[in-house]
């Protein structure tokens, strides 16, 4: 009764140590390493200005514009649902991504989200009020002549 005391890790019957200890430690965890890679991209993310090809692409945009506007990491998953542009496309039309889209290595992949309404409509080529159908109420778009 005595070692039972003094053992900080008694051997009772309702204890058990069949099962193997785990290291949890994110070099170990294995090949599913989803959940660690999103905080490193965004402790360090790639933007237009980083990339030679997207500042050409955005001819015009200052530094500190290009600064602000975030390229998806090359092999990323997209988002299913959540709107993106590829800055290498001519037309620069926004799409939906699918559940099984990713970056190709040459996608220059701007997320909508992570980009105020302003740089979105300038990098889809919307320059004035009039090409831009708002319609917030009951009544057709008012488009400027």
């Amino acid at each position: 009764m005595a070692d039972a005391l003094s053992d900080p890790h008694p051997q009772g019957p309702g204890h058990h140590h069949s099962e193997p200890h785990r290291d949890l430690s994110p070099d170990t965890v294995g090949p599913g390493l989803d959940h660690i890679v999103p905080r490193l991209q965004e402790e360090h993310p790639r933007t237009a200005y980083d990339v030679k090809e997207a500042r050409h692409q955005l001819v015009g945009w200052s530094d500190d514009e290009l600064r602000q506007i975030p390229l998806m990491p090359v092999g990323a998953r997209l988002e299913p649902g959540a709107i993106y542009v590829d800055l290498r496309e001519p037309a620069r039309r926004e799409f939906a991504a699918t559940p099984d889209m990713q970056v190709p290595a040459d996608g220059l992949y701007v997320p909508k989200s992570a980009v105020d309404h302003r740089a979105w409509n300038r990098l889809l080529g919307v320059r004035t009020a009039g090409r831009i159908a708002v319609n917030s109420g009951p009544w057709p778009a008012v488009r400027g002549q």
